[in-house]
């Protein structure tokens, strides 16, 4: 890591004295010697800037405006003389930590043209963004390798990936760069034969792609494309609609894991994560306490994966949220421990880090959450679920602007109305003021009355619409759920001002 600051100084022309080279010497420093946590606006403010104790970084913007400042010269460097650089440095918004990461070297996806051999590896990369290290708490100091993924949960699916012809080629590679984003399923070596299989055919101007059941020769989905719209290997995070049309497909919970559920093949850790999908479809106690039981029986039986681990996580913050089938002990810990261990399990799963991202959250630990959502969305920036996730607790903090700008672009690989998301809609726009559109996504959720937050959002909305009568009825019933509502948003670690906003509204009721 400290080569990397001391190539950046070296190539980048900062003055050693200059505010921004102290200031990244400084913060690499406290994250190589592992006292990252410490990092903070008052910190670096005493001991970069020389100001006293009574330094208050509310009221004085020194650190912020400093930061943004070497934010920019480190984007500026790596995008131009640093280009070329194996390590880059870079500040995340959010956090003063500095992050490190190592350019993936592109994995060989078509077969060298002279010998005509394949060298197909089915080595994940978190290609076009690199290896990112949070020093934040989140894993611990020390390079990350590019390494075989340990074997997905048990009962995933598995994807055979294939050219038809060699005009097709550029989607095949395209499709493999971006399938190694995703982690609920494996990618076969060529030649195999596995539960889909998804085929290009065509010619260089138009691309035909199908996604096949291997058994029963049913073609789930199938899209055409021009050559512009497949996108480049070279731009990795490009949102072309090839890019998009995969997103939808394989994601968790996407079109494949549709299927693969419908047809009855989901067993082994994945029969839990259908459990798990029930329940927050339609959460109740029993739902709950079946999927956790399911998890725990794998888990007692030796199974150990990410999947698994994800699962428990996320019913076990649950558990604390909504106080629903506590266990002995603190329900926050116990889902923290099982986030970290998923994260662990596989550090290039974008939907472990996801999940510990929303663990942070109703932990308290807001930038370190932020840290994590990022670190997930860089991963896999397809993932229509994450990308949601991360918008809804940018919502609890404020960010409403950010968060609707994420939901919009959740909606290009999740279309249609997603329940969670409507109630995210609904508290952007609140937030924003602009209480028409709340309202309207508000009353998306009309029927959905065991989720008590949904029951909020549909007291406001009938309020705002006029209907007094069913606005009471709905605070009626949020009262019975939680009988403290203010302790309900506290608990979800909304921020201050988000809570006086919505009691606002409730207590107009």
């Amino acid at each position: 890591m400290k080569d990397a600051l001391t190539s950046f100084l070296r190539d980048s022309g900062l003055e050693a004295q200059s505010n921004a080279a102290r200031l990244l010497g400084y913060v690499v420093t406290e994250v190589v010697e592992g006292r990252a946590q410490g990092i903070k606006a008052l910190t670096i403010a005493q001991d970069i800037f020389g100001r006293g104790a009574s330094f208050d970084p509310s009221k004085d913007s020194l650190v912020r405006v400093e930061m943004k400042r070497l934010r920019d010269i480190l984007d500026h460097h790596y995008a131009t003389t640093g280009a070329e650089a194996q390590v880059c440095i870079r500040i995340p918004k959010g956090t003063y930590v500095p992050v490190f990461e190592r350019r993936a070297v592109a994995v060989a996806l078509a077969g060298d043209e002279a010998t005509g051999g394949v060298a197909h590896s089915r080595r994940r990369v978190a290609w076009g963004v690199g290896l990112t290290l949070l020093g934040i708490g989140l894993v611990a100091v020390g390079w990350l390798v590019l390494a075989e993924p340990p074997d997905p949960g048990e009962g995933e699916p598995k994807v055979r990936v294939a050219s038809v012809s060699g005009a097709v080629r550029n989607a095949e590679k395209v499709a493999l760069e971006t399938l190694s984003r995703f982690r609920n399923f494996a990618v076969l070596e060529p030649g195999q034969t596995g539960t889909y299989a998804l085929t290009f055919d065509g010619s260089s101007a138009v691309v035909k792609a199908q996604f096949v059941h291997e058994a029963s020769g049913e073609v789930i989905v199938s899209a055409n494309f021009g050559a512009q719209e497949i996108g480049a290997l070279s731009d990795a995070d490009e949102l072309s609609p090839f890019r998009i049309w995969l997103g939808k497909t394989f994601a968790r919970n996407g079109v494949m894991e549709a299927d693969y559920k419908r047809r009855g093949e989901a067993g082994g850790d994945m029969a839990c994560s259908k459990l798990t999908e029930a329940y927050f479809s339609n959460q109740t106690d029993a739902a709950h306490l079946e999927a956790r039981d399911c998890i725990m029986n794998r888990l007692d039986q030796g199974h150990n994966s990410a999947r698994l681990k994800v699962d428990l996580a996320l019913l076990t913050r649950e558990e604390h949220s909504d106080q629903r089938n506590l266990l002995p002990g603190n329900a926050l810990d116990r889902a923290s421990q099982a986030a970290r261990d998923a994260v662990s399990l596989d550090r290039f799963d974008a939907t472990a880090h996801y999940t510990l991202m929303t663990v942070l959250f109703a932990t308290g630990a807001v930038q370190e959450g932020i840290a994590a959502g990022q670190r997930s969305i860089e991963i896999n920036p397809f993932d229509g679920e994450a990308l949601g996730g991360f918008a809804a607790r940018l919502n609890y903090i404020g960010e409403h602007d950010q968060a609707l700008a994420l939901f919009d672009r959740s909606s290009m690989f999740i279309p249609g109305g997603l329940k969670w998301r409507d109630f995210g809609y609904f508290l952007a726009y609140l937030g924003k003021d602009d209480m028409a559109r709340a309202a309207e996504a508000g009353l998306a959720l009309r029927g959905l009355t065991n989720n008590s937050l949904y029951v909020v959002a549909l007291a406001i909305s009938h309020a705002h619409r006029g209907d007094a009568a069913l606005a009471r009825e709905m605070k009626a019933l949020l009262l019975e759920q939680e009988p403290d509502i203010r302790d309900m948003f506290e608990r979800r670690a909304y921020a201050p001002e988000l809570v006086e906003k919505l009691m606002h509204h409730l207590d107009a009721i």
